[in-house]
């Protein structure tokens, strides 16, 4: 069974998802839609 992705790939996929809620933000996306669901599609 898995056990999930390394600390090294969660801590790159934080940063994309960080940089993706920049970019939301930045064009204006309500408040509301500006979450990591929103950011990773």
């Amino acid at each position: 069974m898995s056990e999930g992705p390394s600390p090294a790939e969660a801590r790159r996929r934080r940063v994309r998802i960080d940089e993706a809620l920049e970019i939301l933000a930045a064009v204006d996306v309500p408040r509301a839609q500006q979450n990591d669901r929103s950011a990773m599609t």
